[in-house]
């Protein structure tokens, strides 16, 4: 019969109450924290312009923020979820617009030659899981050839 020595642990001179703890080589059970989950967006892209205002640049087709007709090019991010996010910098804005699938958030615009703020209201989500299911509300025509 083969004995086989114990597997270490802990350094030699580590040793008494404060030794560190055994370390675990397996990979730890899912989890179901919110934490843990995958993050999303609405399908916006900001860039930074000569200003330092965060302007939207585009919008991911079939996303949130186009299914909602309600953002435009060129509209000026103020808040979200009434936070104000003006002239601050995509890192400082990305962790506020990310979040779980299906968690709402409300962001404020400043459209050029408006005076009044443009606050939408949009779902999270990834498009190609979260909303391919989604019809888009109101259809746009179709892009002529």
């Amino acid at each position: 019969e083969r004995q086989v020595a114990p597997e270490k642990t802990t350094a030699p001179h580590a040793q008494g109450p404060f030794a560190p703890a055994p370390t675990r080589t397996s990979a730890p059970a899912p989890s179901a924290d919110p934490a843990d989950q995958e993050l999303c967006g609405v399908g916006i892209v900001l860039s930074q312009n000569a200003q330092g205002e965060l302007v939207v640049l585009s919008m991911n087709e079939g996303g949130p923020a186009a299914r909602s007709n309600l953002i435009k090019k060129d509209d000026v991010l103020f808040t979200i979820d009434s936070t104000d996010v003006y002239k601050q910098n995509i890192d400082q804005v990305r962790p506020l617009i990310l979040g779980l699938p299906g968690s709402t958030l409300v962001l404020g615009f400043q459209r050029p030659g408006m005076r009044r703020a443009v606050h939408v209201r949009l779902r999270r989500g990834n498009i190609k899981t979260d909303l391919k299911n989604i019809p888009n509300p109101s259809p746009r025509p179709s892009p002529s050839a």
